[in-house]
């Protein structure tokens, strides 16, 4: 380890600020002063230094005190100011330390224009010790080339690259694939929009067309055309569970006495079936119609008004005094019955 005496308060020769930067690369900027040599790109390199008082001699007490590198590097332009590291040996009295340079400090070849250590203690600049500091050239790094030095790194940079560039094109192509599909799409998309628009169109003449005939009274509306047809006459609504998918058998049968009325003596009159007609509402009811006319024809004296209505688990009744008409239902089983209160059978006065 290279060791260093400083004497604190000796004469110095100091360089002129007007001579800065003008120093031969072959001469010291402080003969006779200490000198220090490093290779380029050193790191961490240590000297030892010995900081004594010129008068007598006596050691510098290194107490709370810090040492900072100062310099003009060989460059003549860039500058270091860093702290070093330094090690107090023995006792701080005794004025003996280890400092340890920065890696800046190694990091131009060549003589240094201006170089000297720094004593601080408490924030405040105690005096500059000048050396002589030269940096040796590394002919290793100097010169050489990157592709050179790091062959697998650029070996890896070729491969990504041509990672990358393989990339893009299956990017490309994936790209003008997904814009043919999507074109394709839209032209089927367009195609059914202009079928829809041209039914619309369609519907649209048709409905003008309908609302000209309505308008002009030639329309046949339900009420119109439901008179003609036999049965006609409203008998009520039976309300069914269990129905199946298919029409249930419905038969109607009028009667005097029997079943659906009330306190019927034995036996009663002979039971007609009559013509119906079963309309089915909804899943679980059926409207069932008869013909007034047809009842009165086989049986003259059946008079109903003002009826009631009754239900068992397969049929249904209406009752006006003796008269009754049922309504058979199989395959089913019914649940209630709406009569059609405003249904009258009697011979016109």
């Amino acid at each position: 380890m290279l060791e260093m005496t400083f004497y604190i308060g000796q004469e110095r020769d100091l360089i002129p600020a007007n001579q800065v930067g003008r120093v031969s690369q072959n001469s010291v900027p402080y003969p006779g002063k200490p000198s220090f040599q490093g290779r380029q790109g050193d790191y961490n390199d240590q000297v030892l230094l010995h900081l004594r008082n010129e008068d007598d001699k006596s050691p510098v007490n290194l107490s709370g005190a810090n040492l900072v590198l100062e310099g003009i590097l060989p460059d003549k332009e860039h500058r270091v100011v860093d702290n070093t590291v330094m090690t107090v040996l023995g006792s701080p009295e005794d004025g003996n330390c280890r400092v340890a340079l920065p890696a800046p400090a190694f990091t131009v070849a060549g003589q240094y224009i201006a170089s000297f250590f720094r004593l601080i203690r408490d924030h405040q600049s105690i005096t500059t010790l000048e050396f002589n500091f030269s940096v040796i050239s590394d002919p290793i790094l100097n010169g050489i080339k990157a592709e050179d030095y790091l062959p697998e790194y650029y070996a890896i940079r070729d491969k990504i690259l041509a990672l990358q560039e393989q990339l893009q094109n299956s990017n490309d192509d994936l790209i003008n694939k997904m814009n043919q599909k999507f074109q394709n799409e839209l032209a089927g998309w367009t195609k059914q929009l202009q079928t829809v628009l041209q039914t619309a169109q369609n519907l649209q003449t048709q409905m003008d067309a309908l609302e000209g005939t309505i308008k002009s009274n030639q329309v046949v509306t339900i009420p119109n055309v439901q008179k003609y047809v036999t049965p006609n006459d409203l008998l009520g609504t039976v309300h069914l569970t269990n129905m199946q998918e298919h029409y249930p058998q419905v038969r109607v049968f009028a009667y005097q006495y029997g079943a659906g009325i009330a306190n019927a003596p034995a036996g009663g009159s002979e039971v007609r079936e009559v013509n119906c007609r079963v309309v089915r509402d909804h899943r679980d009811t059926i409207t069932v119609y008869i013909s007034k006319e047809q009842i009165m024809s086989i049986m003259p004296d059946f008079t109903f008004r003002n009826g009631k209505a009754a239900f068992g688990s397969n049929g249904a009744y209406a009752s006006s005094g003796i008269n009754c008409l049922g309504i058979e239902v199989d395959g089913t089983t019914v649940s209630a019955f709406d009569m059609n209160d405003s249904l009258v059978i009697a011979k016109e006065d």
